[in-house]
């Protein structure tokens, strides 16, 4: 039992396991590279992980967060009740930056269509920003389907700080105005993404 290193006929550091034969779980080539063969890497002490850039470890330069996931869009009004075809939310996180993709398949819709409507459900909620330089725009992408809002161009969307729902505007000819429930009721389809920065 136990664990040893040796260098190989190549000159590479190998390290290895032996519960009963040697099982090699770590290799550094003769140019320096790190080729781990089996498991994970981690770090037992808060602080710590891998540093960009530098030769030491800030808080700053170190990348402390990766995620990926998936979760579930809503279209959000007071008095408005849509109901879904579909409802798809995928995201990407790097750090404080969340890089997301909205897929909104609306079949009908119950309530006042008046009313202001967002779009809820993103997977963190925006940074807590004092200025207006903090809000995040959203880039659209895809497509955007109905009758209202098609017939007015591209609409506009940002996150306001510590939210977690997106608020579009678009131009109804004259001015801007807030999306309502009448924009996005029945046979409705949205495709869209952005990116925006977490608190």
């Amino acid at each position: 039992s136990g664990a040893r290193g040796s260098t190989d006929a190549k000159g590479d550091l190998v390290f290895y396991t032996n519960g009963g034969s040697l099982t090699e779980r770590l290799r550094i080539d003769e140019g320096g590279d790190i080729d781990v063969g089996t498991g994970d890497i981690f770090f037992s002490t808060a602080g710590k992980g891998i540093n960009l850039g530098v030769t030491s470890n800030t808080d700053a330069n170190t990348l402390d967060d990766y995620e990926e996931g998936a979760f579930t869009p809503t279209v959000v009004s007071s008095s408005f009740t849509p109901s879904y075809n579909h409802q798809f939310g995928f995201y990407t996180k790097i750090g404080n930056k969340v890089t997301f993709e909205i897929y909104l398949a609306i079949s009908s819709a119950s309530g006042t269509t008046t009313n202001a409507c967002t779009f809820g459900g993103l997977p963190f909620t925006s940074y807590n920003g004092s200025t207006a330089s903090r809000y995040a725009g959203v880039a659209t992408v895809g497509s955007w389907y109905n009758g209202v809002v098609a017939q007015q161009g591209v609409p506009h969307m940002y996150i306001s700080p510590n939210d977690t729902g997106i608020i579009c505007v678009y131009w109804n000819g004259s001015t801007g105005v807030q999306m309502v429930g009448g924009d996005v009721d029945g046979n409705s389809f949205l495709y869209f993404g952005g990116f925006y920065q977490a608190a």
